[in-house]
């Protein structure tokens, strides 16, 4: 049974393990899963979550979220979650390329000016 009560974390495959309250206790958030880029005015942000935001019974839960965020304002335009490392990681490519092709769209220029810059923090 997964509740929203329970922690998560990853281990070295990045595969969802579930904390023991020790781990709880002694867990660094700023040390967790990251995925972020960059485009003209728009980041695109993935990080596991550690708890489940799915609010309802009987599914995996979800411990991954891809939001995009305009950086003039900080405001989140778009959030999506997902219940895998493998599903954030795609998820994230996604967007990317969604904004991108967007950006290029808006600003006519060519997609490939707008080039993301791609960190993956562990």
């Amino acid at each position: 049974m997964h509740d929203i009560n329970t922690f998560y974390k990853l281990d070295e495959n990045n595969e969802v393990q579930i904390m023991s309250p020790e781990e709880v206790e002694r867990f660094d958030w700023k040390s967790r899963w990251h995925m972020k880029s960059k485009a003209g005015v728009v980041t695109v942000s993935t990080i596991f979550l550690v708890i489940n935001h799915r609010w309802f019974a009987g599914k995996a839960p979800l411990l991954f979220e891809t939001c995009l965020f305009h950086d003039a304002t900080n405001e989140s335009l778009m959030v999506q979650r997902y219940e895998t490392a493998k599903e954030a990681e795609k998820g994230h490519d996604y967007w990317c390329a969604t904004v991108r092709s967007r950006l290029g769209i808006l600003l006519e220029e060519p997609v490939n000016n707008l080039d993301f810059m791609r960190e993956s923090v562990q």
